[in-house]
């Protein structure tokens, strides 16, 4: 996968216990617009999540997309985009160092639905589908002064813009 960007937060030791986790994350348009996960804070992000054991990235993606947005992802469609890595300290757990992989994918969906299944986290964020514009997002995420370690999609859309 192509490194597409690193945002390092410098606010850690190299003594920490590290975090390492990937998660697998669709960029899905539809008619100019992108599937987004709207939360109530009126944050946007892409729909996607961490990697299971022994799971691959494109499953995970498959699985995350229906389970999070009801959308079945066409997996003859999926194309890789690239990575982007956080550094940082753990927001959970001072002493920890967080590392997370996201790999992003382009992807078109199947016409017909699936289930729907969030997670407590998903469910408490009000995180809902929506279909927005590139800018849309971009603008409202940015109207919300994210802080850094949520900043992360709307980095990598203002990077699609530029493409």
């Amino acid at each position: 996968m192509k490194l597409l960007k690193v945002l390092d937060e410098m606010n850690y030791t190299d003594d920490m216990e590290v975090l390492e986790f990937t998660h697998s994350r669709a960029l899905i348009c539809v008619d100019g617009l992108y599937a987004m996960q709207r939360a109530k804070s009126g944050e946007y992000k892409l729909p996607g999540g961490r990697l299971e054991p022994g799971e691959t990235p494109v499953h995970a993606l498959i699985r995350e997309v229906e389970e999070e947005t009801g959308l079945l992802v066409d997996e003859d469609s999926i194309k890789e985009i690239g990575e982007i890595t956080e550094i940082r300290q753990d927001v959970f757990d001072a002493t920890k160092k967080y590392i997370c992989h996201s790999f992003y994918y382009s992807c078109a969906i199947k016409p017909e639905k699936g289930s729907i299944h969030r997670s407590q986290n998903e469910l408490e964020k009000g995180l809902e589908l929506e279909w927005v514009t590139m800018e849309d997002m971009i603008a409202a995420n940015k109207a919300l002064e994210l802080e850094s370690s949520r900043e992360r999609d709307t980095i990598f859309m203002e990077m699609m813009q530029k493409r």
